[in-house]
């Protein structure tokens, strides 16, 4: 689980860029994208992924690194399929991957004959011309092997500093404490949802739902559920507010959406609750 200060994380990876001037991406355990700099591809990328069977192989290439870099645990420096070079480094947690750093889209500047080559040898398409190729590859910086190895051992060096400070923890049970925090802090507003939650936490669709699936056994969706019409029960039983303004305060935009669910949960229409319930001595 891969968890980390937002802000400082950012900076570094802005860092390392205008330092290098290389692509850098980190990646949850999953290898769900968490935060790329620039947010762009190079234009040679840009390109090549215009193409859906080109985009695939482009896919299978970052997978097939993914399952190597897996099971080795270490750096690995690799050649995409067009011929550009690429670097991914592991963070570890208690032998543990939790996720990972990617360097890429670089032009190494002793094989670009072989890149010409590989573009010759790629068939028509129709959302680009070779010229487009040749020309977009001409704005790309040549890089000798040095300049790569030494760009992918600082990045690898970024893992061990990722890791060993607070940007990363590994514990999902302080993710839930963290979650169900956020959840009751923002339980008023009606666009609290699976996606802002992954927003704020900068953790992916499938990460939330392992750890909501463990912590309630659902999705994140009926947890939010849940405690809206909790937080309901509490205001109904104050007597204070209008059936409205407690759908209003719990998160709903329709008071009658907000009956609707609440009979779903209680098995009671709201203002029938408070005379179901008996009080707590």
């Amino acid at each position: 689980m891969l968890k980390k200060d937002i802000e400082e994380l950012k900076n570094a990876i802005i860092d390392f860029y205008n330092i290098t001037g290389i692509m850098i991406v980190i990646y949850d355990e999953n290898f769900n994208q968490i935060f790329g700099y620039p947010s762009y591809n190079s234009p040679f990328c840009h390109l090549i992924r215009k193409s859906l069977e080109l985009c695939e192989k482009c896919s299978e290439c970052d997978r097939n690194a993914m399952i190597k870099c897996k099971q080795q645990k270490k750096l690995l420096i690799y050649e995409c399929h067009m011929g550009l070079i690429e670097a991914m480094a592991p963070i570890l947690s208690s032998d543990s991957i939790i996720g990972y750093l990617l360097i890429g889209q670089i032009l190494p500047k002793d094989k670009e004959p072989h890149i010409y080559d590989k573009i010759e040898s790629l068939p028509q398409n129709s959302c680009f011309s070779k010229k487009d190729l040749y020309d977009a590859l001409t704005q790309m910086t040549p890089r000798p092997r040095e300049t790569l190895e030494s760009a992918a051992h600082i990045m690898e060096m970024c893992t061990c500093f990722i890791s060993q400070n607070r940007f990363v923890f590994s514990m999902q049970n302080s993710l839930q404490r963290e979650i169900e925090k956020y959840i009751h802090t923002n339980i008023s507003n009606s666009d609290l949802s699976m996606k802002s939650i992954c927003n704020h936490f900068l953790i992916s669709r499938s990460t939330l739902y392992e750890v909501s699936k463990k912590a309630y056994g659902g999705g994140i969706s009926d947890y939010i559920r849940f405690c809206r019409i909790e937080k309901a029960k509490e205001l109904l039983l104050q007597k204070k507010m209008s059936i409205a303004d407690i759908s209003r305060a719990c998160g709903f935009n329709e008071p009658n959406y907000f009956t609707k669910a609440f009979k779903n949960l209680t098995g009671v229409l709201p203002k029938d609750y408070s005379s179901t319930t008996k009080p707590k001595k």
